[in-house]
């Protein structure tokens, strides 16, 4: 799926190939896809936006090596944990994407949210954080943080800086 939806967008439809005019963003679980791959990936991205994204709390990480092979419950910690592919990228010397994250405070996601970020800059990470209080998991706060994410970007293309509806 790395190479696929991308490689089938570049054919389909006139977008550039380019980094720098390469974005990823998901919700929830999307949201914990685009950090998998934004960060196993990052040459591909120039940015990406986690909203509420569904990452592993410091209590359910393990190491791969750790896991056990006939445990159901680790089979979903064989998924890619984003917090490791960082550590690794970081140590690899990639070049990351820049990243937008955000959370509602009243999500019952966000312990997790806010632990990796601070997992994540303690790693050397600079990511933009922004928690907002009053919101759940929910729409109206994604619709609200889309727009956000939308003029956060570093846009570098024709429409960069026309105005725009959301």
């Amino acid at each position: 799926m790395n190479e696929e939806l991308p490689d089938f967008i570049n054919h389909m439809f006139p977008v550039s190939p380019r980094r720098e005019d390469t974005y990823i963003a998901g919700l929830s679980m999307g949201g914990y896809g685009t950090l998998a791959h934004a960060l196993t990936n990052p040459a591909r991205y120039c940015a990406f936006g986690a909203m509420s994204p569904g990452v592993f709390g410091r209590a359910d990480r393990k190491r791969q090596k750790d896991l056990d092979p006939n445990s159901v419950a680790d089979m979903f910690r064989r998924a890619i944990e984003p917090i490791y592919e960082l550590e690794a990228r970081l140590k690899e010397g990639a070049m990351l994407p820049k990243g937008y994250i955000c959370c509602g405070k009243q999500d019952h996601l966000y312990q997790r949210v806010e632990d990796f970020v601070t997992d994540a800059k303690a790693l050397g990470a600079d990511f933009t954080w922004h928690p907002v209080d009053g919101f759940e998991h929910e729409w109206r706060y994604w619709d609200m943080e889309i727009v956000n994410f939308l003029k956060w970007i570093p846009r570098t293309d024709y429409y960069a800086d026309k105005p725009h509806k959301v």
